[in-house]
């Protein structure tokens, strides 16, 4: 079963994929697989009926879930021992920005520049994915540069006034 029993950092929106030693029948009403929570989607097997993958969406970060199976059958027919144990497993914690540049109540702060976005773990990095509002400035992802270890994002600024204060507002990353 992935993810492996007593798993942490497993994505919130992703796939429960189970493993079984010999063909399965892959009727779609044969065996249950329950999570506690979130939304169980679509089945699909492998060509060798061996290997079920089954989708899964709405998780809480930082939460643990278990999975069960039970009442599936093999293509003879023969139904397999429940797990009613389960595999318990952990969902990642948010992100947090560990700082920012140029600092809260920073001064004297160029009209023109960079600001950088440090977080705890690496981040999503494809284009569109976050938001950096600065009010009357302009922003643009196509100024978004990320580091290699993806957890620092710089972002270049233009256009703002002298002697203004500016509030950063960062969402959706």
């Amino acid at each position: 079963v992935t993810p492996a029993n007593n798993a942490t950092n497993v994505v919130t929106n992703g796939k429960i994929v189970l493993t079984f030693d010999r063909a399965m029948n892959t009727t779609a009403t044969v065996g249950t697989v329950t999570l506690g929570a979130g939304t169980i989607g679509t089945r699909t097997w492998s060509t060798d009926k061996k290997v079920c993958t089954i989708t899964y969406s709405g998780l809480a970060h930082n939460t643990s879930y278990t999975i069960k199976v039970s009442a599936f059958k093999d293509a003879l027919g023969n139904t397999m021992t429940a797990v009613t144990s389960g595999y318990t497993f952990k969902t990642a914690a948010l992100p947090k920005m560990s700082t920012v540049s140029p600092a809260n109540a920073a001064t004297n702060v160029p009209i023109s520049g960079k600001i950088v976005l440090t977080f705890d773990k690496a981040m999503n990095t494809t284009a569109g994915v976050g938001t950096v509002n600065l009010g009357a400035g302009t922003i643009g992802n196509s100024t978004k540069t990320w580091s290699t270890d993806k957890k620092v994002c710089t972002i270049t600024y233009s256009g703002l006034a002298h002697n203004t204060s500016y509030t950063i507002k960062v969402s959706a990353f």
